[in-house]
């Protein structure tokens, strides 16, 4: 039988494996991804857009120019949001590749772990098989020869229970 070495993958090991040779704009790519998904962007961009327009709500319906530098419907803050929804997107496309190769190599390490374990699983089954059968045999041989012994032995207790009783026969006879 075919003996295999089972040595599993880790998940450390395969992270290991994928981050080790990262470009700097990988890491980048997957640090912007990690920040932009997260609260505190989420909490900071709109402090941001809602101070943006305050001011300059603000700055209009008190009649400052000073601060007046973006009037309703706000083109510039639109321009600064497509400016930077334009470099997010592709950054983050950029990680979301790389952690969809990672998973496709984590679930193929998978199939493969389940595939070998299958195998070993199967090996030891058919094993065990082997081992029953030849019990079994050594089983049946043991019941056979307990048969003959107690069928020996049964005649044997016949044999003397029937001298016994002739002797008794004799004595009766002798008396």
């Amino acid at each position: 039988m075919k003996k295999t070495n089972f040595r599993p993958l880790g998940r450390d090991h395969l992270e290991e494996l994928f981050d080790k040779d990262l470009t700097f704009g990988e890491k980048v790519a997957d640090q912007v991804a990690e920040f932009v998904g997260s609260w505190q962007f989420i909490i900071i961009f709109s402090v941001i857009l809602l101070l943006w327009m305050g001011i300059n709500v603000a700055a209009l319906f008190f009649h400052i120019p000073l601060f007046l530098f973006d009037k309703p419907p706000f083109i510039l803050l639109n321009l600064m949001l497509s400016f930077v929804a334009a470099f997010q997107a592709p950054m983050i496309m950029m990680s979301q590749n790389r952690t969809a190769e990672k998973d496709r190599a984590r679930d193929e390490l998978q199939f493969d772990i389940t595939t070998d374990m299958r195998a070993e699983i199967y090996a030891l089954n058919e094993k065990l098989n082997v081992l029953l059968e030849g019990q079994q045999e050594v089983i049946e041989e043991i019941h056979e020869a307990v048969e003959e012994i107690i069928e020996e032995h049964n005649t044997f207790i016949e044999e003397y229970a029937d001298d016994g009783e002739e002797e008794d026969e004799k004595d009766s006879e002798e008396d």
